[in-house]
């Protein structure tokens, strides 16, 4: 079996909560549908409710080359951890 590749990746939005810039790593848990689609995007340990969820709208934009098993496209659940950093 080999993994999704994302193919296409959108940025979230960087949240300046209170004036504070956050860091730290959202993680979410998306299924990567045969098509590449993300679908059932989901915080499963966040940092801040905006940052968290423009995290999740900004994943529901990726694009992925599907997992594929035995050369055929197949749907997989992943977790991605996506860092913020302060810059």
């Amino acid at each position: 079996m080999t993994p999704p590749k994302v193919i296409k990746q959108v940025a979230p939005r960087k949240s300046t909560a209170h004036g504070v810039r956050i860091v730290g790593t959202v993680t979410v848990v998306l299924v990567v549908s045969a098509k590449g689609i993300p679908k059932d995007v989901h915080v499963s340990k966040g940092l801040d409710k905006e940052l968290d969820q423009s995290t999740v709208e900004a994943v529901e934009q990726w694009q992925f080359e599907p997992a594929k098993k035995d050369g055929k496209p197949v749907a997989v659940r992943v977790s991605l951890d996506i860092a913020f950093h302060d810059m």
